[in-house]
Parts: structure tokens; sequence; C-alpha cells
């Protein structure tokens, strides 16, 4: 777990409630970006990117966070 993370501490049910809350709040504010938004370059972290390629990088983090839930407690429920 990181060092500036709780999630142990939390329910599977809090943990993907939180997921789908992220998830859905951040769909909500891409999908309400225009095609120039979403081609500005932006500074994330250290890297600029255009703010498409951040809500790519997004999509690869939850994908991850997934896998780790699959990984972490799914075998518990077998």
């Amino acid at each position: 777990m990181g060092e500036n993370s709780n999630a142990d501490q939390l329910s599977i049910e809090q943990l993907v409630n939180e997921l789908r809350i992220v998830r859905q709040s951040t769909l909500m504010m891409f999908e309400s970006f225009n095609k120039k938004i979403l081609k500005t370059n932006c500074k994330f972290f250290e890297y600029e990117m255009p703010l498409y390629a951040i809500g790519l990088t997004i999509t690869a983090h939850q994908i991850h966070h997934l896998n780790i839930l699959e990984e972490r407690y799914v075998p518990l429920d077998k």
C-alpha cells in the first residue's frame, strides 16, 4: 500500500464505490472538453502533453487499479 494511503483500512465496497465515483467524474469532465481544449498542451508532473493524452494516462491508471483489486480481492472471493 502507498505511504499516504489508508486503502488497506477500507472495505472492498468502499474501494469499488470510490473508484466508480472518480471514474464517473473523470468521464464527465473529459466529455465537457471540446477538441480545441483536448489538443491544448498541459504540464502533467514533469511532462508536457496534450490534455487528451492525460485522459489516456488516467484511463491506464484506472486499469492498473482494477488489476490490483482483482489480484488482491477476487482470489478471496473464490
